[in-house]
């Protein structure tokens, strides 16, 4: 049993707190966040009566967690974890990484320095429709792949802590913050592409939005990407093409040729490496990191270093997309 800090109850924070609350391994022993009135009032909520802090040193002084999970804005990651790591903490982070791969280097060298664990959180690795597309890439149920195109859009955010996610100097922007989901799936598959292209609408009256064209030895993955001044639910999916077949998915919908296929904690294409009986991508991801901290295994499906190649990829595209 692993004791668990978590560093930020925001909308995302919220659900690593159930997550942590219902993952083998994880004893959530105490939340942190800068916004203690916020954050009291959610626990109170959640009838829970887990310590809260508003100051992440003085918390890890006083309960001594094994690990921080860091779930609070992109600009605080590199600082956040590099302070936990140097106070002898294991370090679940979310994604992006950082901002730039500068201070995801740091990060790194910071894991190396002080011996303790580092892992960025890129839950689409661990959501059972795209786990279930990468077994059929790699098994080649349905020949080689042609073409794969993803999707992820919505509202631009309005809830985040001082619209820290409307300002691309703190969020990244809406490729680094939203698009990074797809763009790390693709790298995550097939490595770097060979060549980038795109367009990009930067952020004007509450609108930023972008396409990007990944290019392969044969194939190629195209990215779509949007915040909306439009009150537009999240929407996400992809559609895979091969030699002989299609698979596709909307949201955690998954068919093959047009037929659904029923997803289950228990199957082989879904496995985690330890038992896990949900298809919640956040619990899953939660429950990897801390059983690969019990057995001493390897962060092999999501490693430090290519969460950094990660934002690398993402600020090139960034930088090589044609504004308009």
């Amino acid at each position: 049993m692993k004791k668990v800090l978590l560093v930020g109850l925001g909308t995302m924070g919220t659900g690593h707190f159930f997550s942590h609350r219902t993952a083998a391994g994880s004893d959530l022993i105490a939340v942190c966040d800068v916004r203690y009135d916020m954050a009291k009032e959610k626990l109170t909520n959640f009838q829970s009566d887990t310590p809260l802090y508003d100051d992440m040193v003085k918390a890890i002084e006083d309960c001594r967690p094994d690990v921080v999970d860091i779930v609070t804005p992109t600009f605080t990651h590199a600082e956040l974890a590099i302070k936990a790591m140097e106070m002898g903490c294991d370090v679940l982070c979310e994604k992006p990484m950082a901002l730039t791969a500068a201070e995801c280097e740091r990060m790194i060298e910071a894991s190396r320095r002080t011996g303790r664990r580092l892992m960025i959180a890129h839950v689409v690795r661990f959501m059972a429709p795209y786990m279930y597309l990468k077994s059929v890439i790699e098994g080649g149920k349905f020949g080689r792949l042609l073409r794969l195109d993803m999707k992820r859009i919505s509202a631009i955010p309005r809830s985040s802590s001082d619209n820290w996610m409307q300002d691309d100097e703190l969020s990244g922007g809406v490729i680094l913050d939203l698009s990074i989901h797809d763009i790390d799936f693709a790298r995550y598959m097939f490595g770097d592409p060979k060549k980038v292209s795109g367009l990009y609408y930067t952020q004007r009256d509450l609108t930023e939005y972008a396409t990007a064209d990944l290019t392969y030895d044969g194939f190629s993955v195209s990215v779509e990407t949007g915040w909306y001044k439009a009150w537009i639910p999240f929407t996400c999916g992809y559609t895979a093409v091969f030699e002989n077949g299609m698979v596709t998915a909307a949201g955690d919908d998954v068919f093959e040729n047009g037929n659904k296929i029923e997803l289950k904690p228990e199957m082989e294409e879904l496995s985690i490496g330890s038992p896990c009986d949900t298809l919640d991508g956040y619990a899953r991801e939660i429950q990897y990191f801390i059983s690969r901290l019990e057995s001493g295994g390897e962060f092999d499906a999501s490693t430090p270093e290519s969460s950094l190649g990660t934002v690398a990829l993402c600020r090139k595209i960034i930088e090589v997309c044609d504004k308009i």
